[in-house]
Parts: structure tokens; sequence; C-alpha cells
């Protein structure tokens, strides 16, 4: 088996990038596959455990909070349901305005811990990528360097 090697130099900016591929030929008897080439040129990172730690942790926690609108939105929707649904009677000595009130005083609270929620869902939604992290973490390198 013969393997060949290309390389190509790329300019780009001010930066001059050098990639290395290997053509492998296929087998003489594949009837599909003219050549492979093979490209692993790759980057390394290298970070201490602890700063890792403490960017995964950052990622999940940013991440856990964009999902916490769901259970404001469900306490919402579930009390907007029983206000329209339901004729509110006296239980427990209580009038029927005051668990009209109360649960009307529910819906408000939940309606604004939703919106809060939305909102960082919204402000947090680019800092919960991969590519996100990646670039986090190689920031910290940068820094040290």
């Amino acid at each position: 088996m013969i393997l060949m090697q290309v390389s190509y130099l790329i300019l780009f900016n001010d930066f001059c990038i050098m990639i290395h591929s290997t053509i492998i030929p296929a087998k003489e008897d594949s009837q599909f596959i003219s050549k492979r080439i093979s490209n692993v040129l790759t980057n390394l990172i290298q970070i201490t455990e602890d700063k890792l730690k403490l960017e995964v942790i950052e990622y999940t926690t940013n991440s856990a909070k964009t999902r916490n609108w769901l259970a404001p939105l469900s306490i919402f929707l579930i009390s907007l349901l029983a206000v329209i649904t339901t004729e509110f009677k006296e239980a427990f000595g209580v009038q029927p305005s005051i668990f009209e009130a109360l649960f009307y005083l529910i819906i408000v609270i939940s309606l604004i811990l939703t919106i809060v929620a939305l909102w960082n869902t919204f402000r947090l939604r680019k800092k919960c990528t991969p590519d996100h992290l990646i670039v986090r973490i190689k920031a910290e390198q940068s820094s040290i360097s």
C-alpha cells in the first residue's frame, strides 16, 4: 500500500496554518471508493482539573437556570384554569371571595416568576452551548499564558 502525504499551507490574515493530509488508496476490490483522505489535525487544550470543574459547574448551573420557567408557568396555567372553571364556595369557615382572591394572588405571583425565569432563559441562552464552554476554557488558558 502506497501512502501519499499532502501538505497545504493556508494563509489567513496574520495566521499561517499547515494542514497535513494522508491520501490512502482504497483496496482494489472496492468498487465505490477510489481514494480515502485522512485529515485529523486538531487542537489540544490543556487546563487544570479545578479550573475545568469550575467551568463545568458554571455551565451546568446556567443550563439548569434556562429550565426554571417550567414550574411557575405550570402553576400559572393550573391556577388560571381553576379560577375560570371553579365556583368558589365557603369552606373551613373561609369566605368564597377570600379563596378567589388567594387564587388571583397565586396567578399574579406565578406570572411574574414566569416572566423573570423566561428573561433569565433568554439572557443565558448563548452561555449554555458546548461551543461557549470551549471558548470559556480557551479564554482561561489564554489569560494564563
